[in-house]
């Protein structure tokens, strides 16, 4: 689940309240570090000696209160808090920060914490490469270049969606908007039905994704987020839905007419959908899987899921650096909570989905699947 640029809480205030961490979470599927690993690497060693030189003076005083913070909000918001001693954490953490400390002491620190939790769903973003999630990528690369379609045999449209990464609302809100017209486009030759492939949707920012297959999604509720209370928090393309708000603003009513327009393309037709999903499929990959496999004319095939459906509330820190805490796990639309990877209703055998050879067989599976329940065969 990629970050919203409007951040749901800001830590900048030390002096924050638990009922204040409370407010205001925003749940989504959180970015994957398949992505972060290169982008990281490329943009702090370029400023590395800079950043390092200022990073004491950019600190000082406030490393105790920064990394203070950090274990209060890991330790009123986090899904797995329970099962952490937090006095102990919070005595070792800070003994073993130094003084002064420099933004790399910080980072550790915040990293301890995040190993306490034991989530591999947690993740903490450097100050610069959270700044490149909230802003416009400077390449002019095709918008819709995160879904592609290809005309299969029988009328069938497959639809593949990778992970999406950009957490800058005016991106993603026409990203999606232009992948949800491509789709829009294809599916007017799919009289039988589709395939949704997820197989190399390795995570990010659901939303883009979701509004692109609105078609296939139907309207009303399309997953929920269980909290550790057990709070149930429903994913909706509506206005009044306080998610899609924060993550949509002002164009909010506009996106949800146009979700709503879209999604009825399958209401009376009932399409047999088809979902390929693999090892590789996680996160925000599972929720949009989660999301399909909902309705009664859905199938998933491939083989099992990652296992990260869990989901995320990004947080902004004072330091400029953020975290993606995992505060959640996801529910299909009729409240089947998953614990692990989504199993496929039709398994393949097991297959390394890195290698191309592969996805022929599998995309051609998942193709027959929807010709055996196709109405007009």
């Amino acid at each position: 689940m990629v970050a919203n640029h409007k951040v749901v809480h800001d830590s900048r205030s030390t002096s924050t309240t638990g009922s204040q961490l409370r407010a205001n979470i925003h749940i989504m599927p959180s970015l994957h570090l398949r992505v972060a690993t290169t982008l990281v690497a490329a943009s702090l060693l370029a400023v590395a000696v800079v950043e390092h030189r200022q990073a004491a003076k950019r600190i000082g005083n406030r490393a105790q209160a920064l990394v203070s913070d950090f274990i209060e909000i890991a330790r009123v918001r986090a899904l797995l808090a329970n099962s952490v001693d937090w006095r102990a954490t919070r005595d070792r953490v800070l003994a073993d920060l130094p003084e002064p400390a420099d933004e790399r002491d910080v980072y550790r620190a915040y990293r301890q914490v995040i190993h306490a939790l034991n989530d591999p769903h947690t993740q903490h973003f450097p100050r610069q490469f959270y700044a490149q999630l909230t802003t416009p990528a400077p390449s002019a690369a095709a918008p819709t270049d995160f879904v592609t379609t290809s005309r299969e045999s029988g009328s069938i449209i497959r639809i593949a969606v990778k992970g999406y990464s950009s957490g800058n609302p005016k991106r993603y809100m026409a990203d999606g908007l232009a992948a949800l017209t491509l789709v829009e486009r294809e599916l007017a030759h799919a009289t039988c039905g589709a395939v949704v492939d997820l197989s190399q949707n390795t995570g990010g920012n659901m939303y883009p994704m979701l509004l692109a297959l609105a078609p296939l999604l139907g309207s009303g509720e399309l997953l929920r987020f269980v909290d550790r209370s057990g709070a149930h928090h429903p994913v909706q393309f509506r206005s009044e839905n306080k998610d899609f708000r924060g993550m949509f603003g002002d164009a909010g009513p506009d996106i949800a007419a146009r979700f709503a327009n879209a999604a009825r393309w399958n209401d009376k037709a009932q399409r047999p959908i088809a979902v390929l999903i693999s090892g590789l499929t996680a996160s925000s990959g599972e929720a949009v899987a989660i999301a399909l496999a909902g309705q009664p004319w859905v199938r998933t095939v491939g083989n099992p899921t990652r296992g990260l459906v869990t989901a995320n509330s990004v947080v902004r820190l004072a330091d400029g650096s953020a975290v993606a805490l995992t505060v959640a796990r996801m529910s299909n639309r009729v409240g089947h909570i998953y614990n692990g990877p989504v199993a496929p209703d039709v398994a393949l055998p097991a297959y390394d989905e890195t290698r191309e050879r592969a996805a022929p067989k599998a995309i051609a599976e998942a193709v027959a699947n929807v010709a055996s329940r196709c109405v007009n065969k």
